[in-house]
């Protein structure tokens, strides 16, 4: 049979890569691909977005079987598309999708079929949002509500940032239209968990478990990203802890969305926290985690194409999927500035080296006559299969030996398991391409080795609009010693003799509440009531918090 995948990440190098090991396909496409999805398939030069060029070229291709592998076009209704043309495709509809595409419509469902998370309210007023935040306290999870490419949700520690993830999101338009509507919920203790399930109506098949770092730096510091790295399975998760999240979760999730006449077909993402109360749902998704995808796949032992061509056909509760008994790392290689901005075009060599059980997924690459050359912030994802994690992980670290595509053998400084320590590497000032692997100008640049909890890192000097921006914020907000000595942005500080300067019309994006004052009062120093213009800040504070519409009207049948 002929397939096409959609996409060109590294999630869809591995749905390509997997493919190629089937019996049952003749021939792959992938649209558009990237330079690693063009050794073992044809890419085909059609945006994701052009939904009838796609479903032109599967006609005249004979494609027996379409892979959805980004959000974007799920969420864009290109399988509602392609069945309206009766073309086999494997994925959920557009309203199905929206489980994804809208945290308030999935915290709605959530709230309708009786799943736990966390407590939430939405808005679309900045000031009822602002009143909200600050009555709740810190810490708190502040999200957009439409997709921002994995970076639109802030997990504020103190009210500070809380406000300034606020502000950037629904004043400034940091995600655009994605950010119109924030869901505000508490902030959950605990450790995330990932359990994708292919599903079926109100069939549920889940995989193994995985986890993955979202945060740029190790131990959970720094911006979240779309995945630095990631291992399966879990092994403190026990298998009664699955069929927990399976029946109080996952197929509450599936069986309602059927009744509600929405029924999901595809891979069900669910991105959970264990707490001490039980498994609670962060999020979900409505396709093949990236870069869980690279992890799961390499450990699946069924036929891909059975599972999904199942599916499509309403067969899926007839299929038995088997799962390998081994374990996979993932090693992300990210370009410098990720997930900020970072550049392109460096030439990657040594990709024809591979070490045997290890397999390299392109992410941000292409093809060009130099070679292959990055072209996105997340690289290449460096995957590793072992009798158990720390066989995987030490293989992914030891790859460089023979395949310069993995991580130099140096920032690792011992053998540690991965679900103790991060395996992920990261940017936003650390180059993750080792000299051997990006010919570019970077290698060059003065560096400076740090020893980690568990890696050693290459830093890089701030790139010069960084460090600009840096010193703006200083002029503008001032600095205040924190208790460890360092300094950083804080309330604006009385005691400078340059003065805040608010947008036109806006209010100040750090205005004092009763709440910072505390704050302010722990750490030692002076609560701030610097006059503005004649105007004390906390005259810009909200009126009482109105209550938005809600539930929305598009949502379905929303009688109890």
């Amino acid at each position: 049979m002929n397939v096409l995948v959609i996409g060109s990440g590294g999630r869809e190098h591995a749905i390509v890569w997997k493919l190629a090991q089937s019996s049952k396909v003749k021939k792959i496409f992938c649209a558009p691909g990237n330079g690693g999805t063009a050794l073992l398939a044809k890419n085909v030069p059609i945006p994701v977005h052009d939904f009838a060029a796609l479903a032109q070229f599967a006609k005249d291709e004979g494609i027996d079987l379409t892979i959805v592998g980004p959000e974007d076009p799920l969420l864009g209704g290109i399988v509602d598309f392609f069945l309206e043309r009766s073309l086999p495709i494997y994925g959920p509809t557009a309203q199905a999708a929206k489980i994804e595409g809208s945290k308030s419509f999935a915290k709605y469902l959530m709230k309708r079929y009786n799943i736990p998370t966390a407590k939430y309210e939405s808005f679309i007023d900045y000031e009822s949002a602002l009143a909200y935040v600050r009555e709740q306290g810190a810490p708190i999870v502040v999200k957009a509500d439409g997709l921002a490419a994995g970076k639109g949700v802030v997990v504020a520690e103190t009210l500070e940032e809380a406000e300034r993830a606020l502000y950037s999101i629904m004043e400034e338009n940091a995600f655009g239209q994605a950010g119109a509507r924030v869901v505000i919920e508490e902030c959950m203790r605990g450790e995330e968990l990932s359990l994708l399930s292919f599903v079926d109506g109100e069939t549920v098949k889940p995989m193994i478990t995985s986890q993955d770092h979202k945060r740029v730096f190790d131990n959970d510091q720094g911006p979240n990203t779309g995945g630095m790295g990631t291992y399966a399975p879990v092994p403190h998760m026990s298998a009664k802890l699955v069929d927990e999240i399976v029946a109080k979760i996952v197929q509450p999730m599936a069986s309602g969305m059927v009744r509600d006449g929405i029924p999901f077909r595809g891979v069900l993402y669910t991105g959970l926290m264990i707490t001490s109360e039980g498994p609670k749902v962060v999020e979900f998704n409505a396709r093949f985690g990236d870069p869980e995808t690279q992890v799961i796949l390499p450990l699946l032992k069924t036929d891909l194409v059975d599972i999904c061509t199942a599916t499509v056909n309403g067969e899926l509760a007839s299929l038995d999927v088997e799962w390998k008994q081994e374990s996979a790392v993932c090693v992300v290689m990210a370009a410098p500035g990720y997930p900020g901005e970072y550049p392109k075009g460096s030439l990657i060599t040594g990709l024809e080296q591979q070490a045997e059980g290890v397999a390299v997924f392109h992410a941000g690459t292409k093809q060009t006559p130099e070679g292959t050359v990055t072209s996105g912030g997340r690289v290449l994802g460096v995957t590793s299969i072992g009798k158990d994690l720390e066989e995987a992980r030490a293989s992914a670290y030891e790859a460089p030996t023979t395949a310069p595509t993995s991580l130099p053998r140096r920032w690792e400084t011992g053998k540690v398991r991965a679900y103790e320590k991060r395996e992920r590497v990261c940017s936003n000032g650390l180059d993750l391409l080792p000299k051997s692997l990006c010919k570019s100008k970077q290698a060059s640049n003065p560096e400076k080795r740090i020893e980690g909890l568990s890696c050693f890192v290459i830093v890089r000097q701030k790139p010069k609009a960084v460090e600009m921006k840096m010193e703006k914020t200083r002029k503008v907000f001032g600095t205040q010693p924190r208790r460890n000595g360092k300094r950083g942005t804080r309330f604006p500080d009385p005691t400078n003799a340059i003065k805040p300067q608010s947008p036109p019309g806006k209010p100040l994006p750090l205005p004092v509440s009763p709440k910072a004052e505390t704050v302010n009062k722990r750490r030692e120093t002076a609560p701030c009531t610097l006059q503005t213009g004649g105007t004390s800040l906390h005259s810009w504070m909200p009126k009482r918090r109105l209550p938005a519409a809600w539930p929305p009207a598009q949502f379905p049948n929303q009688s109890n």
